[in-house]
């Protein structure tokens, strides 16, 4: 009887897997490719438009990175990233895990460089959640653990 059970236990959740991988929603499959391309295309291999394209217009950016207590706005990445790129070398960052649960996409994520000022590698690690509106981010949430305070 124990043996049956467990047996039925083990068949529901394998089901429940084929069925999320085969069924797993257009919208899941392109919100987590964004995120995807917003990694590789904002921070490991910039290029100009990226965050022009991937980033609603009103976005709000709240990160424990940000010194200030109000939101980053697209503006306000765009100096962020331009500040970034003059003070950190060989920026990689590495995508752990990548989820969606609607309507939000969850990012794990490793950040290494190297600081141009002291030439010290760092790396830390850290959670984005990004909310899509018209396929473009509008929200975004983001905790970062062990950032080095020689970074800015």
């Amino acid at each position: 009887m124990q043996q049956q059970w467990m047996m039925s236990v083990i068949i529901f959740i394998v089901a429940f897997w084929v069925w999320f991988i085969i069924f797993e929603s257009k919208d899941a499959r392109y919100h987590k490719h964004q995120m995807q391309l917003w990694v590789q295309n904002v921070w490991n291999q910039p290029t100009k438009h990226a965050i022009n394209h991937l980033m609603h217009p009103d976005v709000k950016i709240h990160t424990n990175i940000w010194k200030n207590t109000f939101p980053m706005t697209r503006n306000d990445l765009k100096q962020f990233h331009q500040r970034w790129f003059q003070q950190i070398n060989n920026t990689k960052i590495t995508i752990l895990s990548l989820s969606y649960t609607r309507p939000w996409v969850a990012l794990a994520a490793q950040v290494n460089g190297t600081s141009r000022r002291t030439n010290r590698l760092f790396g830390f690690k850290g959670i984005v959640w990004a909310q899509f509106k018209n396929r473009r981010i509008i929200e975004v949430y983001e905790n970062w653990q062990n950032v080095p305070n020689f970074l800015f």
